[in-house]
């Protein structure tokens, strides 16, 4: 094996790799052709725009609850 080349080590039974931090993950989703990097993309709008929905699903809920407890008194 060479020397800083990722891979597996079967002495001493680890994984070595090359890329560490954020480059790792870039190198994994910007790579598996245009198809692939498309459907990441997509996928990634599509969390963000869960987690947008999920957030004003809160903040209505929140709303309504103030506002029915205001009315009560």
């Amino acid at each position: 094996m060479r020397a800083g080349a990722g891979g597996f080590d079967p002495s001493t039974g680890t994984a070595n790799r090359s890329l560490k931090g954020i480059s790792y993950w870039v190198k994994g989703y910007f790579s598996g052709g245009a198809l692939q990097v498309g459907m990441n993309v997509w996928h990634t709008i599509y969390a963000l725009g869960a987690l947008a929905l999920a957030g004003l699903g809160m903040y209505a809920a929140i709303e309504g609850k103030s506002s029915h407890v205001e009315t009560e008194c």
